[in-house]
């Protein structure tokens, strides 16, 4: 008698799959995610400081370049994010508001 278990992979999975080296390879996948996540995020957050230091601005002020770096915004841009994120907000309150309605 022969048989075989195929288990495909194909995202983060619960803990038991039944077979031990899986279940070890995905916590690692997983782990190793996560601090790769949380290096880009530090790297991230020291880059705006740097800008932000350098040209006495705070976070409001900052953009993103095509190059995926920092930058002081204009006015201009900085104007339109502030009414994009009014009307994202509005769109939020009202979507709270009516959620039976929509969900129907």
């Amino acid at each position: 008698m022969s048989g075989h278990f195929n288990k495909a992979v194909t995202g983060p999975q619960p803990q038991n799959t039944g077979i031990q080296g899986l279940d070890g390879h995905i916590d690692r996948t997983i782990g190793q995610s996560s601090a790769q996540g949380w290096d880009v995020a530090e790297q991230r957050k020291r880059a705006k400081e740097a800008v932000m230091h350098d040209y006495g601005v705070t976070g409001k002020d900052l953009g993103k370049n095509p190059d995926g770096s920092y930058g002081v915004i204009g006015r201009d841009r900085r104007a339109i994010h502030e009414r994009s994120q009014k009307i994202h907000q509005a769109a939020g309150e009202w979507r709270h508001k009516n959620k039976k309605t929509v969900a129907k």
